[in-house]
């Protein structure tokens, strides 16, 4: 089944907000580098992994999904678990994996663009 490619894009971006932040913050102390001081102020980050806003907008669509499609978009977006042991914690077939996904896509195309 094929994704669909804006919303594959954005559950991307949302697992990659999830894993490490969305890059809108600097650290205020370096513990490897005494004399690294944040950015003045004013400056803004470059480093961003995602659009924040995108990301929390993403974040309260998959809130809307059923239980079973959300737990399955976390384990399939977020870690790195190959698809069968992605199955054995849900407790189904591995083709399953793909079939929630697929309707999830389809929820949040709908919830997201429409």
């Amino acid at each position: 089944m094929a994704r669909i490619e804006r919303v594959e894009k954005r559950l991307q971006e949302w697992a990659q907000m999830l894993k490490v932040g969305d890059g809108s913050g600097y650290s205020t102390k370096s513990t490897l580098h005494p004399e690294w001081s944040p950015p003045s102020a004013g400056m803004t980050p470059t480093m961003k992994t995602c659009v924040p806003s995108q990301a929390r907008e993403t974040h309260r669509a998959i809130a809307r999904l059923s239980e079973r499609l959300q737990n399955t978009l976390v384990l399939h977006y977020v870690t790195n678990l190959s698809v069968a042991d992605q199955a054995a914690r849900l407790g189904c077939q591995p083709g399953t994996i793909d079939q929630r996904i697929w309707a999830a896509h389809r929820h949040l195309v709908v919830i997201l663009f429409e």
